[in-house]
């Protein structure tokens, strides 16, 4: 899943799971950048964060 960049989301909602932050392109409304957060479910195997957005992602502690 992702959301939007809240703090609570890796700390309060998904406490425990696995969450990497990552910049993306918002197009919709206003051209912006803007950051993300995807949480993992402990039964999948991330390799490698390039696989999310590149260079951009990295893991949330």
């Amino acid at each position: 899943m992702t959301y939007d960049a809240d703090e609570r989301i890796p700390q309060e909602l998904y406490a425990g799971l696995r969450c990497a932050s990552f910049d993306i392109a918002h197009t919709a409304a206003t051209q912006h950048i803007g950051s993300e957060y995807a949480v993992f479910a402990a039964g999948i195997n991330i390799p490698d964060l390039e696989i999310i957005r590149g260079n951009t992602a990295r893991w949330v502690a």
